[in-house]
Order: C-alpha cells, then structure tokens, then sequence
C-alpha cells in the first residue's frame, strides 16, 4: 500500500519538477545568480528557456553515422582479409623455400658436385662443403622453425 502511495505521489509532483522554470538575476555584487524560484522582491529577474538535449538515436545526422560506421566496418574487413590473403601467399612461399632448403641439407650429406654459372662441374672441398651445411642449416633454423 504504501508503494502504491509513493508512486502516486511521484506522478503528481513528475510534471512539476519537469517543467521547473529557471530564474536568472544579477546579485549585489553584480554577479549572475540561478534558482528555480523568483529573488526575492525589488530584484529584476528573466526567466531562462533551457532546451533539452536531444535524445540519442533519433534524428538523420544518427543514421548517417551508423552507415559511415556500416561502411567503416566493411571496409576493415577486406583490407584485413587481404593482409589474410597476402599472409598465406607468403607463408605457402616461405614453406617452398623451407622444403627446397631442407632437400639441399639433405643433398649436401651424399656425393654431389657443384656446378658453376657457367655449367662446368667441380669437386667440393671438404671445408667448402661443411661452411655449405652449416650456412644452410642457420637459414633453416631462422626461417623454417
């Protein structure tokens, strides 16, 4: 019961206090004073008008932001499946040239020789052979692992 009495009071005051006037007025000092109820007598006062802001998700300039925000997100969306896309085509790269350079580690272990630029074959030393393996097996470790 008392409930009911509570929100019924609050209803009869509700218009009320949503359509307070503003008074403004100058003090003795000179200075701009606020209240809701006119100064006392002998003071001039105005009344100020105070407009509401507006509500939020009304209005064009909201539905223009929310197809700027539509489109923004687009947007995101395909750079970052083409940065995807640009991603695998360099991972399916570097996985060719990981497959390449471990057949290469695996050739340098058996008998081979090197051929030069212009085609003629020549016999590795042991030194040469070994700074081979070691060169490919960093670059193994670096790029593979």
């Amino acid at each position: 019961m008392t409930r009911i009495a509570l929100l019924l009071g609050i209803a009869l005051l509700w218009p009320s206090l949503t359509n307070a006037e503003i008074y403004r007025w100058k003090d003795e000092n000179g200075n701009w004073q606020f209240g809701d109820r006119v100064p006392g007598s002998g003071s001039s006062h105005e009344e100020v008008d105070v407009k509401p802001p507006a509500k939020l998700g009304q209005g064009d300039s909201v539905n223009e932001i929310h197809q700027r925000t539509l489109r923004l997100r687009d947007v995101e969306q395909a750079e970052r499946k083409a940065r995807e896309v640009e991603e695998q085509k360099d991972r399916a790269a570097m996985a060719g040239a990981c497959r390449k350079a471990r057949d290469r580690f695996k050739q340098l272990h058996r008998r081979f020789v090197y051929v030069d630029d212009d085609g003629t074959e020549r016999s590795a030393s042991a030194e040469e052979v070994q700074d081979d393996i070691a060169r490919t097996e960093k670059w193994i470790k670096e790029h593979c692992e």
